[in-house]
This record gives structure tokens, C-alpha cells and sequence, in this order.
């Protein structure tokens, strides 16, 4: 469980020093193998198209799952 936060915390560090993107929060869902099934991304700037294109192209390069498995969602 340990790594998998540190795997979050991790995403979250690299997305913030991306530029575009200051503020994200991020939940890595696992299968019964513990392989990375599914990320969420809930970022500040996540209305905006170009951010949006930036992270999951990110998180694909990362973690090798489809865009249709990551959600990049605007913070309130």
C-alpha cells in the first residue's frame, strides 16, 4: 500500500512541475496483479485542453495504459 501511495504522491510531484499545471491531486486504481488499471487526475488548470493532453499523455508514457483509462478532471 506504501508504494502505491508513494507512486501517487510521485505523480503528483512531476505533474506540478510541469508547466501549465500547478496544483493536482491523483488516485492510481491497481488490478488483482497490482498492475496500474485506471488514474484519475484532478487538476487545477484540467479545463484546459492543452493541460488535459499533457497529463494523460504523462501518465500513458508512465504507467503503458490506454488514454480511455485516464480521467483528467478540473479542481474546484
Amino acid at each position: 500500500m506504501e508504494e502505491k501511495n508513494s507512486l501517487e504522491q510521485q505523480l503528483e510531484e512531476l505533474l506540478e512541475k510541469t508547466a501549465g499545471i500547478s496544483k493536482v491531486k491523483v488516485m492510481i486504481t491497481y488490478d488483482d496483479r497490482e498492475q496500474v488499471e485506471g488514474v484519475v487526475v484532478v487538476a487545477k488548470e484540467g479545463n484546459y485542453p492543452e493541460v488535459q493532453k499533457a497529463i494523460i499523455e504523462t501518465v500513458q508514457v508512465l504507467f503503458a495504459i490506454e488514454t480511455c483509462r485516464i480521467k483528467v478532471l478540473p479542481m474546484k
